[in-house]
């Protein structure tokens, strides 16, 4: 099976990331640095990190 790219929500990678044991805080660096991040997405991580 061919792994191409996936199109993820931020809230998707981060519980992904989550789930493989990824250091969260430097995922949402690199998720708030991307082409996609927004005023709402970082919203969403920050949530998401503080819970």
């Amino acid at each position: 099976m061919t792994r191409g790219w996936i199109s993820w929500s931020g809230t998707e990678a981060f519980a992904y990331g989550e789930r493989r044991g990824v250091d969260l805080s430097l995922l949402r660096q690199i998720l708030d640095a991307g082409p996609m991040a927004s005023t709402v997405s970082r919203g969403r991580l920050a949530k998401l990190l503080g819970r």
